[in-house]
C-alpha cells in the first residue's frame, strides 16, 4: 500500500504546485494530506478485516468428506 499512498501524495503535491500558497503552508498542507492518507487506510483495512471476521463466523459449515 506504501507504493499507492506514495503516488497520491505525488500527484497532491503536483496539484499543489499550481496554487499560490508559501512554502510553509504546502508544507503543512501536505502534512495534513499524508496524515489523512494514512488514517484512511488503516480505518479501511480494520473495515476489511471486520468483513472477514464476520464472514468466517456467518459461513455454512460443511461436512467433513
Amino acid at each position: 500500500m506504501a507504493g499507492r499512498t506514495e503516488i497520491d501524495l505525488n500527484l497532491m503535491a503536483n496539484r499543489m504546485s499550481t496554487v499560490r500558497m508559501s512554502d510553509s503552508d504546502r508544507l503543512v498542507a501536505m502534512a495534513a494530506m499524508r496524515n489523512g492518507i494514512i488514517i484512511v487506510d488503516a480505518f479501511s483495512g480494520v473495515a476489511r478485516a471486520i468483513t472477514q471476521i464476520g464472514r468466517a463466523f456467518t459461513a455454512k459449515p460443511r461436512l467433513a468428506s
